[in-house]
Formats: structure tokens, C-alpha cells, sequence
């Protein structure tokens, strides 16, 4: 593919913030040579969001003019109108973005269901094309399926040698902790190690502590109460063996650190039995959680041709509109 083929292009980049995902879409696309304005879907500070909580009718106004900023803002014409989820952009917003601003091609990505962002479907007569990585929101919405990324920052180029044998990374909610104690019993009788980094408040913890008996054999050593950066996961996924991921119970897409543990190079424990069907699939680096034995234990992984899963091969099929079909 030309990689210059977004040189000198105008885009409007509207999304989430999201542990610096965001800059580094947004540093891609300026690598490929295009100009990108970004604004953020919503004020992302703790001011607005206790303010909101607070009072919901103040919360909306604060709301209100962040979206009068964006539009105060945006350039008269634009190449490209890129949106990721767009949950709190409201159908007046586009008809005022479309009278002050021309813009050639509209598009929004979806990394979060249509069960957990509904106001999507209000606002998806405004794009020319809409892609998700969603399976079942592909299916039934006439979405275009498009997995998810990884960035360069995974790819283990000084090839560190790992030192634990399962790692966890992620936030804390439904049943996640009981695959992570099935996976300390199964450690713990082969003698290998874990690096689990649950994230929840202190407040939640001791109550599930006190309160919650599923949760008697998840210690303090296995959660984290503050975030940590992307630096800090690419580094955790680089000196792990395997990673274990399980899927939030309002999607059916595959997370994106199924592909930041492939793009390193790592094997992958999920309990997302959708990624059997994907054709980087491999036995010897994915396996169901469920299924997890020593032979995959000691298997050898690797999968060919995945950096087009990278970021530079995501934004490729998004911009240059090429359809990928889920089957």
C-alpha cells in the first residue's frame, strides 16, 4: 500500500481519551502525511465528571460548550471526518458541524459495543460508512468489521526474555476474578509464576474482601488502585510468557490486548471463543482459557504476516475504505 496516500489530507479526529491510544492514532496518521485536527468527545477531567455526578443539568451545560468549543474551531473544509464511538455527540452537533465545515468523507469506528454506547445509533445517519470490532454489532447492524490494533510499542524488538509465566492487565468487573483464580490453582500446582495487576478502588476491594466469598482468594498482591500507562503494559506483556485476557460480558469484539499480546509476540489465554474464527488463529499461541494444558504451556508460538494488525494496517483499511467482511 502507498503509505502517502493521506499526505496533505485534512482530517477531523473526534474521540475518547484513552491511555494515549488516541496520540498515537493521532501521530500515525501525521506519519502517513496528513494534517489532523482532534478534539475530544467530552471534557475528560475529574472536575467535570464529579460536577456531572453532582448535578446532571450542569454536567450537560459543561457538556454543551465543550461541543460550541469544537465547533468554534473546525477548519471550513475537511478530506476526512473521523469519529471513534461518539457516545456523548448529539444529531444537532452534526447538523451544525455540516453547515459550518465541508467535509468529503465521514466515517466513525466503534472499539465499544452498541449495548455499551447506544446513543450510537442516533447519530449513525450522519456517516458515509461505519466499521466496529464488534462481531455481533457487524452482524446485525450492517456494520463493517475491522479488529482492533496494536502499536509499535508492543513489538518486542530487543526480544527481553520473560519472567512470568501469566500476566493480567485490566480493570476489575463481572466474573474477571474468578478465570484469574482458576489460573493461580493451575500456576500454583506447576510451580509457575503470576503477574496479576486487577485495577479497582481500595473501597471496592475491601468490600469485596469482606463481603464477596468468590473473592477470598484474590489478595491485595493481585490488584492495582491506580492506573498505569501504556509504557508500563507494553513492558508487563514483553516479560510475559502468556497473557490472560477475558472479555467484557457487553461485547463480542476482541479486545485490544489481544493484539498487543500477538503483535509481542506472546501467547494469549481468553475466554473470547470468537477468535477462533479469525484467520490469524493459531493453536499454539491462543487458547481458551478453559482448555489451558501444558502443552500449550510449552508450545511454540508464533504467527506469520500479523503487522497488519498493527496500527499503520488499521488505519489503511479505514481510510482507504477497504472492506473487510466477518464470515
Amino acid at each position: 500500500m502507498n503509505n502517502q496516500f493521506l499526505q496533505d489530507k485534512k482530517i477531523l479526529f473526534i474521540g475518547p481519551k484513552f491511555n494515549g491510544y488516541e496520540n498515537e492514532i493521532i501521530a500515525a496518521l501525521r506519519s502517513k502525511g496528513a494534517h489532523v485536527d482532534f478534539f475530544l468527545e467530552k471534557i475528560n477531567s475529574l472536575t467535570a465528571h464529579y460536577i456531572t455526578k453532582f448535578s446532571r443539568m450542569v454536567g450537560n451545560r459543561i457538556q454543551a460548550n465543550h461541543m460550541d468549543n469544537i465547533l468554534n474551531n473546525v477548519q471550513a473544509e475537511y478530506d476526512y471526518l473521523f469519529v471513534i464511538r461518539g457516545e456523548t455527540l448529539s444529531p444537532d452537533f452534526f447538523d451544525q458541524l455540516f453547515q459550518r465545515s465541508k467535509i468529503n468523507h465521514k466515517m466513525m469506528y466503534q472499539w465499544d459495543s452498541v449495548r455499551a454506547t447506544p446513543n450510537i445509533m442516533n447519530i449513525a445517519k450522519n456517516f458515509d460508512k461505519i466499521y466496529s470490532f464488534d462481531y455481533e454489532d457487524c452482524q446485525q447492524r450492517n456494520f463493517k468489521y475491522l479488529p482492533l490494533f496494536y502499536i509499535n510499542a508492543f513489538v518486542d524488538n530487543q526480544h527481553i526474555k520473560p519472567i512470568y509465566d501469566f500476566s493480567f492487565i485490566g480493570q476489575f468487573h463481572s466474573d474477571r476474578h474468578k478465570y484469574l483464580i482458576d489460573i493461580k490453582k493451575f500456576a500454583k500446582e506447576r510451580n509457575l509464576s503470576v503477574n496479576f495487576k486487577m485495577k479497582m478502588t481500595p473501597l471496592r476491594f475491601v468490600q469485596k474482601k469482606l463481603f464477596d466469598k468468590s473473592f477470598k482468594d484474590i489478595s491485595i498482591q493481585d490488584v492495582i488502585f491506580k492506573n498505569i500507562s501504556l509504557e508500563q503494559v507494553s513492558l508487563i506483556v514483553k516479560k510475559s510468557k502468556i497473557l490472560i485476557d477475558v472479555v467484557n460480558t457487553l461485547q463480542s469484539g476482541l479486545s485490544i490486548r489481544t493484539f498487543e499480546v500477538l503483535g509481542a509476540d506472546r501467547k494469549l489465554l481468553t475466554n473470547n471463543k470468537n477468535i477462533q474464527n479469525e484467520k490469524f488463529y493459531n493453536p499454539n499461541c491462543i487458547c481458551m482459557i478453559e482448555n489451558v494444558n501444558d502443552e500449550f504451556i510449552k508450545s511454540k508460538c508464533h504467527i506469520d504476516n500479523f503487522q497488519e494488525y498493527s496500527i499503520d494496517g488499521w488505519l489503511d483499511k479505514l481510510f482507504q475504505y477497504v472492506d473487510v467482511v466477518y464470515e
